[in-house]
């Protein structure tokens, strides 16, 4: 009997172990995607029902959103999205789809989602490697066509490349070229698009990649 209770304890204590493992791969899946981890796991000692509620819990946030437009503000006319997938989550957590097979049927398809998910992701890998090219201290000149500061010019196109403007990194002169990728710049970011790299240009390109 009690080599029999023994052999129970053990056989939950490995299915627990598996459940969390799941539940691991999502969390990660999921923190790739926006969703950080310390929303969801802040304890390693997970009962069985916990795991699968937490789960359920990712799955509803990336399948309908953490913020809901309701929670913002009681004048917005969205509905909210409800979560209809319960199932496929608990088939992953019987081991019977993959990961990937879940995702497929909860992440967004919508091309805003898409578009930012590989923003994020670019980001996220620009932090991992190190990124050589981090902020500069002190006052940074003003630059635009005809300026010579060619160490300046090389770190602006440095961060103009790492957040996606592809250019010459090796081009030290602020030639017309570099002008209409500035100005793209401060126009996706509502600045005033005049290719002249001033302080509040400098302000947006010069923050640390965690902000």
């Amino acid at each position: 009997m009690r080599s029999l209770i023994l052999t129970l304890c053990l056989l939950l204590s490995f299915a627990a172990h598996a459940q969390m493992d799941l539940l691991e791969d999502l969390v990660r899946a999921a923190e790739s995607r926006g969703l950080p981890r310390d929303m969801y796991l802040d304890s390693e000692a997970l009962s069985a029902q916990q795991i699968s509620e937490l789960a359920l819990k990712i799955s509803s946030d990336l399948y309908r959103g953490h913020i809901l437009p309701t929670d913002i503000s009681d004048r917005v006319r969205i509905p909210a999205k409800k979560f209809i997938k319960q199932a496929e989550v608990q088939k992953y957590l019987n081991r019977q789809i993959t990961l990937n097979d879940l995702f497929l049927q909860i992440e967004p398809k919508n091309t805003l989602y898409v578009q930012q998910l590989k923003i994020l992701n670019h980001l996220k890998a620009m932090k991992d490697s190190g990124w050589a090219n981090a902020p500069r201290s002190g006052n940074l000149p003003l630059l635009k066509i005809g300026v010579n500061a060619p160490n300046t010019i090389k770190y602006l196109r440095a961060r103009l490349a790492n957040l996606g403007y592809e250019n010459d990194i090796t081009n030290p002169t602020f030639d017309i070229e570099l002008a209409a990728l500035v100005m793209s710049y401060q126009t996706d970011h509502k600045l005033e698009s005049d290719g002249v790299v001033g302080s509040n240009s400098w302000l947006y390109l010069n923050r640390d990649i965690t902000q």
